[in-house]
């Protein structure tokens, strides 16, 4: 037996839905839109005034602090930040979910350079000076492509491959003068 759908079940439904997940309004929306079609496949008959019950209710999760866009739009900034997402994957993301493009670029100022995005992104898939091999012009080129097919620009992807030189040549030479205090 399938179970109508009602003002409260849609009401229940998001609570539910909100309980395990952090969401924009929007995400919200889509996800009451989603419910509502596979419940009409099912061959439950939707009543006229769900779009309206929809509405009403992301308003009501947005009065109790349920659901907070801007709230949202932070923390997937700094999830995607951290991941090493570029700026550009970060904005089309959060404007899938809603988020208005200025708020995303506004955070984004605030948060890491895309550069510095792109150094963690190498970092976490052991690549440019992060590699555990010697790299030669063949993976150099390799890393860039790589670099663009992630969306971060030529001249990005140019200064976070030195910069992860730089930074294991660093992490080389302090080791070495490490190992030359062991001598005292």
């Amino acid at each position: 037996m399938t179970k109508q759908i009602t003002e409260k079940r849609l009401y229940n439904i998001t609570l539910f839905y909100l309980s395990k997940y952090e969401s924009s309004s929007e995400k919200v929306r889509q996800m009451l839109q989603r419910r509502l079609l596979k419940a009409s496949q099912q061959g439950i008959e939707i009543p006229d005034e769900s779009q309206q019950w929809i509405t009403k209710i992301v308003g009501q999760m947005q009065a109790l602090g349920y659901i907070n866009d801007k709230r949202y739009a932070e923390n997937q900034v700094r999830i995607l930040s951290r991941q090493g997402k570029s700026k550009s994957f970060i904005i089309q993301k959060l404007r899938q979910s809603g988020i208005d493009s200025e708020m995303v670029v506004a955070l984004l100022e605030e948060a890491e350079t895309d550069v510095q995005r792109a150094i963690l992104w190498l970092k976490r898939q052991k690549k440019g000076g992060f590699r555990l091999k010697t790299a030669d012009n063949e993976t150099y080129r390799k890393d860039l492509l790589a670099l663009g097919r992630q969306g971060f620009s030529f001249q990005t992807a140019k200064e976070a491959l030195s910069e992860s030189l730089k930074q294991i040549e660093t992490e080389v030479f302090e080791l070495e003068n490490f190992d030359n205090l062991s001598d005292f």
